[in-house]
């Protein structure tokens, strides 16, 4: 028996909608948690292959969203990946005494600060984190619909 309040009363209309989206979301969620662990462990195993090379830094900007550095290396501009907080002081004194620094090449050509950077920069790396962000956003959402169905019920039983 429907009355018109329960017509008119937003969880209790939607219940079955959100009663589906728990269910999909939960499971998303249990899919998504293994395979960040899955992808988190094979990149914890990666062994980058890299040279360490030494160049000459050109500029460094401490930015807002991680640290620019540019260095110079085989007379080619390159811009440094993943560096890290502790060691842009390393290249802002480099830059500011004019001496070289080592850094790594890898096997992409391109010219990283640590290994880490290079395995985060991998596919595993990319994906690992396609991964984890979708596992965060399922984190803070099913519980949010399943607090919506646990409403509709309390709407129905006090109604």
């Amino acid at each position: 028996m429907v009355n018109e309040n329960n017509r008119n009363d937003h969880f209790i209309r939607y219940k079955k909608t959100y009663t589906k989206l728990s269910i999909i979301s939960g499971i998303l969620l249990a899919f998504f948690l293994t395979l960040t662990i899955v992808f988190g462990i094979k990149l914890d195993a990666i062994r980058p292959n890299s040279q360490t090379v030494s160049v000459k830094v050109e500029s460094v900007y401490d930015a807002k969203y991680g640290n620019e550095v540019n260095v110079i290396y085989d007379n080619k501009r390159y811009e440094l990946i993943n560096v890290t907080d502790s060691e842009f002081y390393k290249y802002e004194t480099a830059l500011e005494q004019g001496f070289s620094v080592e850094v790594l090449l890898g096997d992409d050509g391109k010219l990283y600060s640590n290994t880490s950077g290079i395995k985060n920069d991998s596919v595993t790396g990319k994906v690992y984190f396609a991964f984890l962000a979708c596992t965060l956003v399922l984190i803070f959402s099913t519980p949010v619909l399943i607090a919506c169905v646990v409403e509709a019920k309390k709407r129905e039983k006090g109604k």
